[in-house]
Parts: structure tokens; C-alpha cells; sequence
């Protein structure tokens, strides 16, 4: 059976018959294993980093709807079949399933009858949490967050309510943060801002904010009358300052250059708010007499006709006087400093140059205490340290990056075991087709006898020593 299917069958050593019956099995091997993998389903990421809460919602849907799947990474992933992953997605975000924090005010679609008030409450307190953790997960910086509303029941005969309050947990990405370890203020305050404004009579200070070790982001709760002014002060300092310095700078720019020359400025300023009341009075007139402010005459007839009148006149003066109110505002500068650091090959004479011209371009006086400074690089420079040797760190081969075959396209993959599968076959066939020499035919007694004095002829004749002769030099 062989022989007919392999002619040569029989002239093989059995290590080439081994060696053929191998390959073959191998070659057969290789194009099952192709032909399953090609016909086998692939599967893709549905979802990746759920919580398992929301991972056990999710395999429940796709139990009920009879979807394959697959769980992986300790079932934070769930992997669904290729061909239809986009539309088990869009299946799972319209069934309603709780995903990104929970359940929203999708509970009151299905509402009963009968439920009473305080129920009805819970179920909005619980819709008002998924919804702000939904919220805040769409953050990039925020990998799970968790809402803790705290609000008081309200009474009709309740004088003083309690304010609500607010908890949220930041499980954070440190992928996305940067390795800065922690988002920024702002962001914090961002987020206590969100809270505050989605629940009625909540301010922001009452919004506590947490990561998942436990320690708290946000700041302690301040007076807002207090914080606002000293934001405000703070701002209204640095402005000036920086206005200030950008003088500087533009001044020095065109000499020395963009980022060669360093100014720094300090200004101290007075954020008391005073108001004076002035009350001075007005100088009388060039007669002396100062304004009128009432006059009375008083008559008095003595009974006869030719009798001259008694008159009496009261005359009431008084001198003027002037009010005026001076209101000074906020923000008075008290004392200015002035840094200046120049490149080290500016001269004396320049230096003295420089400080002349920044105290005209800030405005600086002596005599409210202002000072100014120039100084040169080099005049500032630190002792140079002793160098440290540092032995050279061995030369290292980078890493070989390694394709992985299973990323790679399901026609490269078959292509590749098919010319793979081809050139065996095509070697095996080779080494089976290659003639074989035939065996040499066996002697017969008389011709192996013949054979044998021949080679004995031939042997004593190159034995025998060869006579040279004197006289002709032959041998």
C-alpha cells in the first residue's frame, strides 16, 4: 500500500521513513489547526475596567439574551464575538442596564402605584447620587466615583432646618493624572461646585471630597466673606507686581535680549478701606458781618401819629463751613523692592545705567522706602563643587520589540502556514523522489579468487626495488 502510494518506499532507511511519516503528520497538523483557528469565532473587548457590580448587571443581560461571551482580567473585561460587539453594545446601553455609577432617574419608568412618599424620596435621593456619579466619571482623571447625599427631611413647623451635606469618593487614573498624584485645586473645587449647584440649598463648602486612600482633597471649609477678600488681595498684589515686571522686561529686552536679564518685583499694599470726614470754616466776607441766617425787626407804635415808630432789628450771622469726605481705597502702595539680575559681562557703568533706568520705569522713591538691587550673574555664582567621577554606566542593547502573530490579520496568518505548509511538502517530496544508487551485484567464487591474485601481483610488484643503472642513469 506504501510502495504503490511513495515508489522508493522500500530503498528508504527507516530514519527517512520516520522522518517522511513525521512530516506528513506535521503538514496534516498544521492545516487542521489553520483551518479551525480561520473557522473559530474571535472575540473583542465589550467593556474593560468594570466594576463588578456593574459586571455582574452586564453578564446577566447577555445570559438573558443568549450572547456568547468571554471573561477576562479577573472579570473586569468581558469579551463578546467580533462580528457583533457594536451591536451587543448598543443593545446593553438600551435595555437600561446600570452602568458608570448606577441607577439614574431611569428607577421612576417603572414606578408602582402604590408607593408612598418616603419611598418615592429614597428613590429620588438614589436617582440624584447615579446621576452625579455619572457625572463625575466622565472626568478623565476619575477611573470610579462614589456620591453620599445627606438631605434633611423638611418640616412646616421645623424654625431651623439643617443644611444638606455631601460625601464623594475619587477613585483616581493615575494614568491620566501624570503621575502628579493628585488633580488640582481647581478641579476639586470644580467638582464641589457640580455637587453644590444639582442639590437646592447645598453650598460648596459642604461638599467634602476624598480620594480612595482616605485622604481629603478638598479644604477646610472657610468663611466666603473672608476667602473672596483675601483671593481678591491676593490677585489684585500679584497683577501689579507682574504689570511692573513686564515693564522691566520690555526695558531690558531690547538691550540684553529675551530671557537674559531676570527682574522680580515686591510690593507691599494697604487694603484698608479709611474715610475722613474734613470740616473746615469759610473765612467771612470783606465786611466782616460773614453770611446772614436770620433777621427779625420788631415795631413797636407809641399810640401817637407824629410819634416816630420804636424799631428793633435782630440780625443773626454766621460763618460758613465747608464738609468734605475723602475715601481711600484699597490697594495703597506702601514699599516697593526691586530685583534685578543682569548677564556677567555687563560693566559697572552699566549696572549703574540699569538701576537708574528701572527706578524711572517703576517709579521708585526713596523717601516711602523703595530699594532696588542690580547684581550680575557671576557675582551671585556659588563656588564651583570638586567634579564627582561617576563611573560610566555599562552600554545596554535595547529591547527587542516581539510581534505578536495573533495581532496580526487572519489572511497574513494563513498565508504564512500555507507557503510554510508548501515548502515541507515540497522537501519531503524531494528527498523521496531523489534515486537511490543500486547495490553493487555479488562476485562470483572463481571471479573473487581472480581478484584476489591481482591485487597480490600488484602489491609484490610495488615491493620490488627499482636497480638504477651507473652508466645511463636509467632505471
Amino acid at each position: 500500500m506504501m510502495e504503490s502510494l511513495l515508489p522508493g518506499w522500500d530503498v528508504l532507511t527507516t530514519r527517512a521513513r520516520l522522518s517522511l511519516v513525521l512530516s506528513i503528520a506535521i503538514v496534516v497538523g498544521l492545516a487542521a489547526g489553520g483551518f479551525f483557528w480561520l473557522s473559530s469565532e474571535r472575540y473583542q473587548p465589550l467593556f474593560t475596567d468594570l466594576e463588578p457590580r456593574d459586571a455582574a448587571g452586564v453578564v446577566a443581560e447577555l445570559e438573558r439574551l443568549k450572547i456568547d461571551f468571554e471573561l477576562a482580567n479577573g472579570g473586569t473585561q468581558i469579551n463578546v464575538p467580533e462580528a457583533a460587539v457594536h451591536e451587543i453594545r448598543l443593545k446593553l446601553m438600551g435595555s437600561g442596564v446600570p452602568l458608570s455609577g448606577g441607577v439614574g432617574f431611569e428607577i421612576f419608568n417603572d414606578s408602582g402605584f402604590g408607593m408612598t412618599e418616603f419611598a418615592q424620596r429614597i428613590n429620588y435621593q438614589r436617582a440624584l447620587e447615579g446621576e452625579l456619579t455619572r457625572t463625575i466619571m466622565s472626568l478623565k482623571e476619575v477611573k470610579y466615583a462614589r456620591v453620599h447625599l445627606v438631605m434633611p427631611e423638611r418640616g412646616l413647623f421645623q424654625e431651623d432646618d439643617s443644611p444638606p451635606s455631601a460625601s464623594v469618593t475619587l477613585f483616581l487614573n493615575d494614568a491620566a493624572l501624570g503621575g502628579a498624584g493628585r488633580p488640582g485645586e481647581y478641579q476639586i473645587r470644580g467638582v464641589q461646585r457640580l455637587v453644590a449647584a444639582s442639590v437646592p440649598g447645598l453650598s460648596a463648602e459642604r461638599v467634602t471630597v476624598s480620594d480612595q486612600t482616605g485622604m481629603t482633597l478638598s479644604r477646610q471649609p472657610l468663611d466666603s466673606a473672608n476667602a473672596a477678600a483675601v483671593s481678591g488681595r491676593l490677585q489684585q498684589k500679584q497683577a501689579f507686581e507682574a504689570y511692573l515686571a513686564d515693564k522691566v522686561d520690555a526695558v531690558l529686552g531690547r538691550h540684553f535680549g529675551d530671557n537674559l536679564a531676570m527682574v522680580t518685583v515686591n510690593a507691599e499694599l494697604d487694603f484698608n478701606q479709611v474715610q475722613k470726614t474734613v470740616e473746615s470754616v469759610m473765612p467771612a466776607d470783606a465786611a466782616g458781618t460773614g453770611n446772614i441766617v436770620r433777621r427779625r425787626e420788631t415795631r413797636m407804635d407809641s399810640g401817637t401819629s407824629t410819634a416816630e415808630a420804636n424799631v428793633t432789628t435782630e440780625v443773626e450771622y454766621r460763618h460758613g463751613r465747608a464738609v468734605e469726605q475723602v475715601v481711600e481705597m484699597p490697594g495703597k502702595l506702601l514699599r516697593l523692592t526691586v530685583g534685578v539680575m543682569v548677564p556677567e559681562d555687563t560693566s559697572p557703568e552699566q549696572r549703574l545705567a540699569i538701576r537708574e533706568l528701572v527706578e524711572v520705569t517703576v517709579g521708585l522713591e526713596p523717601s516711602r522706602g523703595d530699594h532696588i538691587a542690580v547684581y550680575a550673574i557671576s557675582e551671585l555664582a556659588a563656588p564651583a563643587a570638586a567634579p564627582v567621577e561617576v563611573a560610566p554606566a555599562p552600554l545596554q542593547a535595547p529591547p527587542v520589540a516581539t510581534a505578536d502573530w495573533r495581532q496580526w490579520p487572519r489572511s497574513a496568518v494563513a498565508l504564512f502556514g500555507g507557503v510554510l505548509g508548501l515548502l515541507l511538502l515540497v522537501s519531503v517530496f524531494a528527498l523521496v523522489r531523489r534515486p537511490t544508487p543500486a547495490p553493487a551485484p555479488a562476485l562470483s567464487a572463481p571471479e573473487r579468487e581472480r581478484l584476489l591474485s591481482d591485487i597480490r601481483l600488484w602489491l609484490e610488484r610495488d615491493e620490488t626495488p627499482a636497480v638504477t643503472d651507473t652508466a645511463t642513469g636509467m632505471r
